[in-house]
């Protein structure tokens, strides 16, 4: 499986205006704050859309919460088996930080199928990706 491949679309989507406007509006004014990395903001609906994407490889919805500066934070990912796949790391290596992973626990999203939100950035992620890349995303692999 290419999840790298995966994870570099998902990073090229970010800045699109079509994803901007998924964001809601506090995270869409975290998102734009200068020098902040440009999957800010995006960890819930990117992992909901990564775990669609990879939902043949058994994914766990994984979210950590933790305290920043006084204000409950959380971050999501998903983890195949002890492999996390996180299309937003960015937002913490890109500031030189590390995704807080140790105080992941795994969870469940919202809905069973991807949502309204999730299902949008599918869409720009698929457009993305080269034929063979979303061939092996689509299949086991």
């Amino acid at each position: 499986m290419r999840y790298a491949a995966l994870l570099r679309a998902f990073e090229q989507v970010y800045p699109l205006p079509e994803a901007q406007r998924l964001l809601q509006p506090r995270w869409l004014l975290e998102n734009q704050r200068p020098g902040a990395p440009a999957s800010t903001g995006f960890c819930y609906i990117a992992a909901e859309a990564a775990f669609h994407f990879l939902k043949h490889k058994w994914p766990t919805g994984m979210c950590a919460v933790y305290e920043e500066d006084g204000a409950k934070c959380t971050h999501w990912w998903i983890q195949i088996g002890s492999k996390i796949v996180d299309p937003t790391a960015s937002q913490y290596t890109g500031l030189g930080e590390n995704p807080p992973y140790h105080l992941g626990r795994g969870k469940g999203f919202l809905t069973s199928h991807p949502s309204k939100r999730a299902a949008t950035l599918m869409k720009l992620v698929r457009e993305r990706l080269r034929p063979e890349v979303l061939e092996a995303v689509s299949r086991c692999a």
